[in-house]
C-alpha cells in the first residue's frame, strides 16, 4: 500500500497542489489525506470511506478515480495472498507429534477401554444377583394358605362397565434448533472481503466481498481458516456465541476455527 501512497503524493506534488487545497475541495480531513499518501489505509474508518476518499482524491489531482481504485484493490489482494501463503508455510513447518507421545496416548486409551469392560462385568453380576433375590421373595410370598373351616358365603358378582378409553392425541417431539458453527456479518456502513477454506486440504469453501448488511453462516466438520480483509468491518459468532471483531478497520487478519468436539469427536 505504500507504493500507491507514494504514487499519489508524487502526482500531487508534480501538479503543485497542496493537501490544504484538496481538503477545501473534497471536504476530506487532512489527517485522512496524509494517511492515503502514507499507505495507512487502516486509519480510515471503513472500506466504504476508503473507496470514496480515493476517488475524490484522484479527481482533485486530475487522475482517473476508477484506475486508482483498481490499483488499490489489486495491491490489497496481493497483500492478502501473501498473508495466506505465509500462514500455509508456517503450518507446514510445525513439528509433527513425537512417536513416543503418540504411543503413550494409545496405551492410555487401551487402559480406559479395559477399565470400562471391568465396570460392565460388575454391573452385569450385580444385576443377576438382584434378580435372584427378587425371585426368592416372590416365591415365598405366594405360598398357598390353609383352607378355612367354614365355606364363605356366595358373593354376587356384578359386571362392571368400563368406560371406553379416549384416544390421546400424539404429542409432537420437542424441536431442536441447529445453530450454525460459524456465522459472520458486516458492521454498519462497512464491507469486507473474506476467504474461508479447509485448513488441512486448502479447499476454498467461500470467497468474495460482503457488502454492508450481508451475513453468512456455515456448519463445519473439520478445521477451517478464515481470512478477513477488513477486520473492523466483520463480526464473527462461533456456535451461537456473541458477535466479536478481530481487529481494526482495514486490518488483514487470519483466524482458525475447530469443529465442535461434542458433535465431531
Amino acid at each position: 500500500m505504500k507504493e500507491l501512497g507514494n504514487y499519489l503524493r508524487e502526482m500531487r506534488e508534480k501538479k503543485k497542489i497542496s493537501l490544504q487545497e484538496i481538503q477545501n475541495q473534497t471536504k476530506i480531513r487532512k489527517c485522512y489525506l496524509e494517511a492515503i499518501e502514507n499507505g495507512d489505509f487502516h486509519e480510515i474508518p471503513g472500506e466504504v470511506y476508503v473507496k470514496g476518499f480515493l476517488t475524490n482524491y484522484a479527481s482533485a489531482i486530475g487522475l482517473d478515480g476508477k484506475e486508482v481504485l483498481d490499483r488499490y484493490y489489486r495491491l490489497k489482494n496481493e497483500q492478502l495472498n501473501q498473508a495466506a501463503a505465509a500462514e500455509t508455510l508456517a503450518r507446514q513447518e510445525e513439528p509433527a507429534p513425537k512417536k513416543n507421545e503418540l504411543f503413550k496416548e494409545i496405551v492410555q486409551y487401551i487402559r480406559q477401554i479395559q477399565l470400562s469392560s471391568r465396570n460392565i462385568q460388575y454391573i452385569i453380576a450385580g444385576g443377576i444377583g438382584l434378580g435372584i433375590i427378587i425371585a426368592l421373595i416372590f416365591i415365598l410370598s405366594t405360598k398357598p394358605r390353609e383352607l378355612a373351616t367354614e365355606a364363605p358365603a356366595p358373593v354376587q358378582t356384578v359386571e362392571s362397565q368400563e368406560a371406553p378409553e379416549q384416544e390421546q392425541e400424539p404429542v409432537a417431539p420437542p424441536s431442536t434448533v441447529k445453530v450454525a458453527d460459524l456465522r459472520v456479518k458486516t458492521t454498519p456502513n462497512e464491507s469486507c472481503w473474506i476467504r474461508l477454506k479447509e485448513r488441512d486440504t486448502g479447499k476454498i469453501i467461500e470467497e468474495g466481498t460482503l457488502e454492508s448488511g450481508e451475513a453468512r453462516e456455515w456448519n463445519i466438520d473439520r478445521p477451517v481458516v478464515l481470512l478477513i480483509g477488513n477486520a473492523g468491518g466483520l463480526m464473527v459468532s462461533v456456535r451461537g456465541g456473541d458477535y466479536v471483531t478481530f481487529g481494526k478497520s482495514g486490518q488483514v487478519v487470519t483466524r482458525t476455527f475447530e469443529p465442535d468436539p461434542q458433535v465431531n469427536p
